[in-house]
């Protein structure tokens, strides 16, 4: 007989030889050799055979002498017992059927109900949800092994970049400063052996190492910004922006900047994190504003459904809304060097900031009119 069309193996575990020949006969005579019946009559002979024995289902008498059924239930799952067991039991008790289900039993069935059809139907019900329980088990075991490998490769990935961070921040800061350095001591020193074209030279290399500088400023906090842990808490939004117009007024000197801030803006963010983000769009309003104009600011804000919005709004050169998805990426930028000075990361970083807090970021503009970016944030009464 093939492994296929084997019978089922049952062991039935019951002190009463009357009933366990009641229930052999059902399974054996209704079954027409699609069962084998093993019995046991004692609690420490069936726990003995569920361990050492190759059964597919146990049914299990819940009167076993001075030991019931529940205590050799519970005996053979701790055991380690990944077979179905139905518990049996002379009397309807609805109070001991959910112990049973409690503790692990499959099914339960009381003796005197018992039929070939109600008895084989539970039979084959138990082992297809056996069948289930075990795959998911294997299934949940082998996610969990991959995601211990995944966070171990993402560990070491971290550490990586945390060495590629060392190395960026020491060795390439050094020849910078010395390219900057050494620039200016011929500038200051040999400035007057110099002609024209010399001297531009040497102010376009400070203005070019400067720039790697900036680059390499900018790429470390972009390296950064996924490591850092979120300590999030309610935040003056009003006060963020206030601080970051004054901030770019300080560094953009040659531009004059005219802002609405709207009172009682709030949000639950890390302020360290947002505050740099705020920052990074405020300056971009200043420095894309339109020549020999003021730079136009207007902060927009709404708070609904647990979501805080913020619109940044300039007056500014704009840009081609078919180039949007371009803004957000690293490096890429709509403009030349030369027209208005940056690294193209800072969208990106302000993106990346954002979604670490659940939001998500987006853009409005037409070339000529001016640029919205707006952004969203958890509200401050979550």
């Amino acid at each position: 007989m093939s492994a296929e069309k084997r019978p089922l193996r049952v062991l039935l575990i019951d002190d009463d030889e009357d009933d366990f020949l009641l229930t052999r006969d059902v399974l054996l005579e209704g079954g027409r050799g699609g069962f084998a019946v093993n019995h046991e009559a004692t609690a420490e002979g069936g726990l003995k055979r569920i361990a050492e024995e190759d059964h597919d289902v146990i049914l299990l008498d819940y009167s076993l002498g001075a030991v019931d059924g529940l205590t050799v239930l519970q005996a053979a799952i701790d055991a380690g017992c990944d077979r179905p067991i139905i518990m049996l039991t002379g009397q309807e008790d609805q109070d001991l059927a959910q112990r049973a289900l409690r503790r692990g039993a499959a099914d339960y069935m009381a003796k005197g109900r018992i039929d070939y059809e109600g008895l084989s139907r539970a039979i084959r019900y138990s082992l297809e949800r056996k069948s289930l329980e075990n795959r998911l088990r294997r299934f949940n075991a082998e996610l969990e092994h991959a995601v211990e490998a995944r966070t171990a490769d993402l560990k070491l990935a971290n550490e990586e970049l945390r060495g590629f961070t060392y190395t960026v921040s020491h060795d390439l800061r050094a020849p910078l400063r010395a390219i900057v350095g050494n620039a200016r001591i011929l500038k200051e020193d040999y400035g007057e052996k110099l002609d024209d074209d010399a001297k531009a030279l040497i102010e376009r290399q400070v203005t070019a190492a400067n720039r790697l500088g900036k680059l390499i400023d900018d790429l470390l906090t972009l390296s950064r910004l996924g490591q850092s842990k979120l300590e999030e808490r309610t935040v003056d939004m009003t006060n963020l922006f206030r601080l970051a117009i004054a901030e770019a007024g300080t560094l953009h000197p040659k531009h004059t900047i005219e802002a609405e801030v709207p009172e009682g803006m709030m949000a639950c963010a890390d302020e360290r994190l947002i505050r740099f983000a705020v920052l990074n769009l405020v300056e971009n309003a200043v420095k894309f504003g339109k020549p020999g104009q003021p730079s136009l600011i207007k902060i927009g804000y709404s708070n609904q459904a647990e979501v805080a919005q913020f619109d940044v709004e300039d007056r500014g050169v704009g840009f081609d809304m078919a180039y949007e998805s371009k803004i957000w990426r690293p490096f890429e930028r709509l403009v030349r060097d030369e027209d208005v000075a940056g690294t193209g990361i800072g969208l990106a970083n302000v993106r990346r900031i954002v979604e670490r807090h659940g939001g998500r970021t987006w853009a409005k503009a037409e070339p000529g009119v001016g640029a919205t970016i707006s952004f969203t944030l958890p509200s401050a009464s979550v």
